[in-house]
């Protein structure tokens, strides 16, 4: 009965440093990990979008009536 006990708490401190450490790792993805790949998202939106238009410039230039000739 008593290893039987001692085996079961052994398990249970176990699982306590096995959560710990899992929280640990969620707090660094969501206070650091996260954040930073949301900036990245936010600077290739920009890129594209910037890209996107000097696109359609370009377009509108090409098919403007000036250069038609």
């Amino acid at each position: 009965l008593l290893l039987d006990a001692t085996s079961r708490e052994l398990r249970i401190r176990r699982l306590a440093r096995a959560l710990a450490e899992t929280s640990r790792r969620v707090n660094l993805l969501e206070r650091r990990v996260a954040p930073a790949l949301s900036d990245d998202m936010a600077r290739i939106d920009s890129t594209l979008e910037e890209r996107e238009r000097e696109e359609q410039l370009r377009y509108r230039r090409l098919l403007s009536p000036s250069r038609r000739r």
